[in-house]
């Protein structure tokens, strides 16, 4: 859930160079009547050349050929908070240099603190997907920052599957815009696919697409990589029974966007969370640390980092206030009904696989066109990744005809 993706400095400067500048494009002013997924304005990130994307694929030795430029556009758009109120988000859309038709890919992004982290902030992650499935020429690829990270106020609502599906929603309908004022022509092909927290996004998205916007999109395949789907039935068990700096950075910020969505979770710091954490969590969470700082302030074991009671409540009491408020959020128990392959890696040490089997077993047992693809032996949650993603796109590739 924690990847960060991190390359060397030197690498970084040898492959992607010098930022595109660009003022940006207003499209109108952003006032609160805007409806949900208006663009507001986009602006020139990067412009990658397929030698700098093709050094990174080969540096991470990923089995693919970058073949076109692609400018990385930094966008603005509406969507709405956890409350339903007006909010004004960011995100990130790749579009291959030249092209006049591709099919679009809604890439959710994995597990970040800092808001400047994120693919509308030109973030590694951005352009590990960017390489990987626009370079192509064939995608464009839709990245939204989500609510409470990137350019957007407030606390990120971690886990919070509403904000995830809308904000990801919001954003594929920013990108078509965008692509159209590219002139841009999209194909009907619409694909989904996140990693780790955005593997959890991608569920929640393909659920509400399903359920609320089926006259509008009709996703082509679902592809979500490493999530935790079941954050009370198997992760919030497995973080606290494999005690790591990640579990108690999970355990932490789940606990306070909870708060900041549901307000029922404690009420005060204290009732949650042991000292000194809890004269401290609020300054560590405030959107300008990374993961990495985060995790070295906080006890590596969460049985240190909570009280004992609140502890009790998330293990064994179903009427728990935190139990409760994973209910919505749990994505294992639904059934699609548009093709989704399920990867992750038995040896993933941060979410657990029994986090995608569990899915699988559900929808398998329903009768959905569903498949479980085991990266391998010997990854960890970090570089599975660079297994997954290239996996993704060589489906994508067939069920769009442009395979080989």
């Amino acid at each position: 859930m924690f990847a960060s993706f991190l390359f060397s400095v030197c690498m970084l400067w040898a492959l992607v160079g010098c930022g595109g500048s660009g003022e940006g494009t207003l499209i109108g002013a952003p006032t609160p009547s805007q409806s949900r997924g208006q663009l507001v304005s986009y602006t020139s990130l990067e412009d990658y050349s397929w030698e700098e994307m093709d050094a990174l694929l080969s540096y991470e030795d990923i089995d693919i050929d970058a073949e076109v430029y692609v400018t990385l556009y930094g966008i603005k758009y509406w969507t709405v908070d956890a409350k339903g109120a007006p909010y004004l988000a960011t995100g990130a859309v790749a579009v291959p240099d030249g092209a006049t038709s591709a099919s679009l890919i809604s890439y959710q992004h994995s597990t970040a603190t800092q808001k400047t982290n994120v693919p509308g902030s030109n973030n590694d992650e951005a352009l590990l997907i960017t390489a990987v499935y626009a370079s192509s020429g064939n995608y464009v690829v839709s990245m939204p920052d989500y609510v409470g990270l990137g350019g957007g106020a407030g606390l990120h609502p971690f886990l919070h599957a509403s904000t995830e599906a809308s904000a990801s929603l919001d954003c594929i309908r920013a990108a078509r815009q965008l692509a159209s004022k590219l002139n841009v022509a999209l194909t009907d092909k619409l694909f989904l696919c996140g990693y780790s927290q955005g593997g959890h996004s991608t569920m929640a998205l393909a659920r509400e697409i399903q359920t609320l916007n089926s006259s509008e999109f009709q996703p082509t395949a679902v592809a979500p990589m490493s999530g935790p789907y079941a954050p009370a039935e198997v992760e919030l068990p497995f973080a606290l029974n494999q005690p790591s700096a990640d579990a108690s950075t999970f355990l932490a910020y789940v606990t306070l966007a909870y708060q900041n969505v549901y307000g029922n979770v404690y009420t005060n710091l204290s009732d949650v969370f042991t000292s000194p954490s809890s004269t401290q969590v609020t300054a560590l969470f405030n959107g300008q640390n990374d993961l990495s700082t985060i995790a070295a302030a906080l006890p590596p074991d969460p049985k240190n980092l909570f009280t004992s009671t609140y502890l009790n409540g998330i293990l064994n009491d179903a009427n728990s206030p935190m139990r409760k408020n994973l209910v919505p959020n749990e994505l294992w128990n639904w059934t699609p009904n548009v093709p989704m392959r399920l990867y992750a890696a038995e040896s993933d040490e941060v979410v657990s696989f029994q986090n995608t089997q569990k899915v699988y077993d559900y929808m398998n047992g329903k009768g959905a066109n569903v498949q479980l693809v085991d990266l391998g032996t010997g990854l960890t949650h970090v570089n599975a990744i660079f297994k997954a993603t290239p996996a993704a796109r060589a489906w994508f590739d067939e069920l769009a005809g442009y395979s080989d």
